[in-house]
């Protein structure tokens, strides 16, 4: 597991994004609580999915999987109890950290268990990052979701079908 501070620009963006979607971390400080584990390796160019770890595992009553539907595409935030920590943005190329979450994980580095010791200092955004982090969320906004109520389905009916 790696340090959130080695990737300053995702830090930033899920910072801002779960302020946006209303998480709320004991530890203000959420590169204290969540640490790089991996990204998804389905080798998709546009693939921008990121795993991350808490070592203390979520309450019951946190995990699920939201579906948040903004302005700017879908975000998905899968949280298990285990620790576990799923972030995936849909439309992967308006998503400034991508470059950077591969860039840093293309360096062939290994997964393991150990979570590593806190650092307070964070690597320096650049200005024109930050200004199209800032750019990005000037704007933006989470939607109503669309459902659609297709009623009560009964499964056991469907299956007697086949």
């Amino acid at each position: 597991m790696y340090l959130l501070n080695k990737t300053p620009i995702f830090l930033e963006f899920l910072k801002r994004f779960m302020n946006k979607a209303g998480y709320v971390f004991e530890d203000e400080n959420i590169q204290n609580k969540l640490f790089l584990h991996s990204k998804c390796n389905c080798k998709q160019k546009d693939c921008a999915t990121v795993y991350l770890y808490s070592k203390k595992p979520f309450k019951e009553d946190s995990t699920g999987i939201n579906i948040f539907n903004t302005n700017k595409g879908y975000i998905i935030v899968h949280i298990l109890d285990e620790g576990y920590f799923e972030f995936e943005a849909l439309l992967y190329k308006k998503y400034q950290y991508k470059k950077e979450i591969d860039k840093f994980f293309n360096k062939n580095r290994k997964i393991d268990k150990k979570v590593p010791k806190l650092k307070n200092k964070i690597k320096k955004i650049s200005d024109k990052d930050m200004k199209k982090i800032d750019d990005y969320f000037n704007d933006f906004e989470i939607l109503e979701p669309n459902i659609i109520d297709f009623g009560e389905i009964d499964f056991n009916e469907i299956n007697k079908k086949d």
